[in-house]
């Protein structure tokens, strides 16, 4: 496909490093970010470092990242196509006005390449059509409403091992920071993502609820491709109120957001009932099998998380409120599903930053760290090396290193393999159908065999989905002593609470 009028593309949105555009053809492009950092250095050895960096994107999340995860038909590898310089700059003007001012620091980078994607925010009427043939004559609403999950990691490391509280989750010891010390943030969220990968469905739902009520950047809805909820969209709309206005707005917005969707049939519910039921909707499709029947049966299931409760929930809330949820319950989470496949690759790596730090400054020091063949030792890039291919073929066996500096190499190619996936996002979309036959009601078995991608609320709408795992990027080993720092911020932080009664 090629890429070359600027005007085809309307702005979608942007993180840290990447900005997103789509078109009406069900693509988007990807652009890199100019980093501040290096702004004054030579441009020209920039753009080659990025698209040197695109194709290894492509390389990590084809030679590793869809292995890791079964390859699941969840996660779809992007092109790498090029882009004219003169299409990036009408580009990046024409979409400036309608980036968040606190993003406008960091433009567009002038590269000559850029990934294209499948844009996960629509879903075909004629694959839907040609999938759900079983179900008759098909009718599709007009909306599609998709959901952007950042869920972070699910799990909790060995009591202590990063200097923090024990069984207190990454995500929520990093929240407590944000908003109590940096300021970050106004509101602090209620999410744990160690409740949303539980397979615990009360627990899940209360996560999903946390990311409603506080977004930040791990949560947004789209609508037709366009961002309709989010951080961004609250900002701009009552941000500067008081705490209970901006709940009001918050619950106000979402329900005329949603009414359509959940309530195009003319069913009247509460503001409480439309979002319980849209929470519903989404904790059902994370559950959804993404890939074929597991070989064995016993992996159908993952019980690793069972009892894993992360200890914020019996400390005082910033915002008044603590977690009512007992720590009892049946923690099933489907390994097929796309929350069970990406905990499996979280969980390869069991050490904490401060010990993969001591083995990346061991590496280094012995002058091992060389990113390239002749070395022995390969810890980043090429992700096509033979290197690579061991490891990620270990995996799945019970193979052991020959040495402990292959060994160490190991542990530390896991923590980065495993920080990826707690980066990535999940994409879900739904959208609304009428069919001629009753939709069947799938068994257990079928639910865990299947491909199921239908989902059916409690008043018997149905609608389809899709599920997508994206921004599955490589991480450096360059960016583990950062990793490090910031983790001993944390500690040091943490700290000086335990004499602070009023905050813990």
């Amino acid at each position: 496909m090629e890429v070359c009028d600027p005007l085809e593309w309307k702005y979608r949105a942007e993180g840290n490093k990447h900005i997103v555009v789509g078109n009406d053809k069900g693509r988007v492009l990807r652009l890199q970010k100019k980093s501040p950092y290096i702004q004054n250095g030579d441009p020209s050895k920039e753009t080659v470092d990025i698209e040197d960096n695109l194709a290894e994107v492509l390389r990590f999340q084809e030679f590793v990242a869809l292995p890791l995860i079964r390859n699941s038909d969840a996660c779809h590898i992007p092109k790498q196509v090029d882009v004219a310089p003169d299409f990036v700059r009408k580009l990046s003007s024409s979409i400036e006005s309608q980036r968040p001012e606190s993003r406008r620091h960091k433009s567009v980078q002038h590269a000559t390449s850029a990934l294209l994607m499948f844009d996960h925010c629509y879903i075909p009427k004629e694959s839907v059509r040609s999938q759900l043939k079983h179900l008759g004559d098909i009718s599709l609403d007009s909306d599609t409403y998709s959901v952007e999950i950042k869920p972070k990691r699910g799990f909790i490391l060995p009591s202590g091992s990063e200097g923090t509280l024990p069984a207190l989750c990454q995500f929520c010891h990093t929240q407590l920071y944000r908003v109590q010390f940096e300021k970050r943030f106004t509101d602090c969220s209620n999410y744990c993502p160690v409740d949303l990968f539980s397979g615990d469905i009360n627990r899940m739902k209360t996560a999903i609820r946390g990311l409603l009520n506080a977004p930040q950047n791990n949560f947004r809805i789209f609508k037709n491709g366009k961002l309709a909820y989010g951080q961004e969209v609250i900002k701009q709309n009552g941000a500067r109120t008081s705490p209970s206005k901006r709940n009001l707005y918050r619950k106000s917005f979402l329900t005329q957001l949603l009414v359509p969707f959940i309530c195009g049939n003319g069913t009247v519910l509460s503001s409480s009932e439309i979002c319980s039921t849209f929470i519903s909707m989404i904790c059902e499709a994370l559950m959804l099998p993404v890939i074929k029947k597991l070989k064995n049966s016993s992996e159908d299931v993952n019980r690793s998380t069972q009892g894993s409760v992360c200890k914020r929930r019996h400390l005082g809330h910033p915002n008044g409120v603590q977690s009512q949820l007992t720590e009892q319950g049946p923690n099933i989470l489907p390994n097929n599903s796309i929350m069970g496949l990406i905990l499996n690759a979280q969980k390869i790596n069991s050490n904490s930053i401060s010990e993969v730090n001591d083995l990346y400054k061991l590496l280094k020091d012995k002058s091992k760290l060389q990113n390239n063949l002749d070395s022995g030792i390969v810890i980043d890039a090429p992700y096509t090396s033979h290197h690579w291919q061991k490891f990620v073929q270990a995996q799945s066996s019970d193979d052991g290193t020959n040495n402990s500096m292959d060994e160490a190499v190991t542990k530390v190619r896991k923590f980065l393999v495993s920080k990826s996936f707690c980066d990535c996002s999940i994409m879900i979309s739904m959208r609304k159908i009428t069919c001629t036959k009753q939709m069947p009601v799938p068994s257990k078995a079928q639910k865990l065999t299947a491909q199921c991608n239908t989902i059916q609320d409690q008043f018997g709408n149905v609608y389809v989905v899709s599920i997508a795992v994206v921004d599955l990027d490589p991480k450096s080993s360059t960016r583990i002593p950062f990793y490090h720092q910031f983790n001993q911020k944390l500690v040091e932080w943490w700290k000086t609470l335990q004499y602070r009664q009023d905050m813990v």
